[in-house]
């Protein structure tokens, strides 16, 4: 395995019980070494000194693995630091920092890879502890988080009980201009787009568009040459498109449509991720129930229209994520404890399994850190 064809995985895992979730069997981060030729993957380390670890991002610039940890009783998040082993995979525990609210949802670093952008769920009454929705954490030149230098809070609630009684953030991306951030609110029924002015330290809400009520938006997906978002709504199981302007700030949905096949009723289907692929001609989205990964190709005029549903190879596919030479795609099935690499034929539009699913506890998420 050459480094040009290689990379480690990173794998989050639940290694203790949360309210939607009580079979929790992970360990906490696993590394694999993952050849691109191949498919392959292999454990080459674990990492147990962290508190359910949902959620994992990267930052390959500078070698840096993010980790939150995801508590629920917890007032308030933690969001840690470690750098990466290029030779072992090993993981090596640089620091943490408090996230300014609580249940940490998902984390992103921006290009330059100076800041870490970290959503709170907040599961807590409002105002109980630090409740801050949004909330950015500059990196030092040694790679250490630095307390937060901003943070935002909204307020909102949508029309489903028991899960839209407040504001309940679950994903925030970055504009590849690094100016602009957009979040995704699952209790609000809303998507926020945010100003960053770095030199002040100051976060703006510039744009909120209200998607339709009970949607439950989730997680998103960025895709900034078409100048549009696609957002997988979790309650009501549909993918909504949303045009994106900046100047003027401006959101507008263009398009929703349901992540299931035909007839198939949504009851006790909950969506997880959306992708676009690294062609820049499809997207995914998983299914939570379902258990599926739904396939669209986008029109020339940039609306997803549905390919095929492709069965995730196990039960709750809660998170996947693309290999750095974009051929394969790993998909973390939760309630199966197992992984199962599927095979990307772009030119086919074909998402196939490949080989037998890995045995790993409890997966909530995976990232790739390239090798070369």
């Amino acid at each position: 395995m050459t480094k040009s064809e290689s990379s480690w995985m990173l794998v989050g895992s639940c290694n203790r019980a949360v309210p939607y979730f009580k079979d929790a069997q992970g360990e906490g981060i696993s590394t694999f070494g993952f050849d691109a030729q191949t498919g392959r993957a292999q454990r080459a380390a674990l990492t147990q000194d962290i508190d359910n670890p949902t959620f994992v991002s990267v930052l390959p610039q500078r070698g840096l693995v993010l980790a939150s940890s995801e508590v629920p009783h917890w007032l308030e998040g933690l969001l840690s630091v470690y750098r990466i082993d290029p030779d072992s995979g090993r993981l090596n525990y640089l620091n943490k920092q408090t996230t300014l609210g609580n249940t940490v949802a998902q984390h992103v670093g921006d290009a330059s890879a100076r800041h870490a952008w970290v959503v709170n769920y907040s599961v807590n009454a409002v105002g109980e502890g630090p409740d801050q929705g949004l909330s950015v954490l500059p990196l030092a030149p040694d790679g250490r988080l630095l307390p937060a230098r901003a943070s935002a809070a909204w307020a909102g609630q949508g029309p489903v009980a028991g899960v839209q009684e407040r504001a309940h953030p679950h994903a925030v991306q970055v504009w590849p201009d690094e100016r602009h951030l957009l979040v995704a609110d699952l209790g609000c029924d809303a998507l926020l787009m945010f100003r960053w002015d770095a030199q002040a330290a100051q976060l703006e809400l510039c744009a909120r568009l209200q998607l339709a009520p009970g949607a439950g938006p989730r997680h998103l997906a960025v895709d900034a040459a078409r100048c549009q978002v696609y957002v997988a709504n979790q309650i009501d199981a549909t993918l909504a498109t949303v045009a994106v302007s900046l100047d003027p700030p401006e959101l507008r949905l263009m398009h929703c449509t349901s992540t299931l096949p035909p007839g198939v009723s949504g009851e006790g289907n909950h969506v997880s991720e959306v992708q676009l692929t690294p062609d820049g001609d499809h997207v995914l989205v998983g299914n939570r129930g379902h258990d599926s990964l739904a396939v669209y190709r986008l029109s020339a005029q940039g609306q997803p229209e549905l390919q095929c549903h492709v069965p995730a190879g196990g039960r709750c596919p809660r998170h996947f994520a693309f290999d750095p030479s974009g051929r394969w795609l790993v998909v973390a099935l939760q309630d199966s404890h197992v992984l199962q690499v599927m095979r990307w034929e772009p030119e086919l539009a074909r998402l196939s399994a490949w080989g037998e699913p890995l045995a790993c506890g409890s997966p909530t998420c995976v990232a790739f850190m390239p090798l070369a």
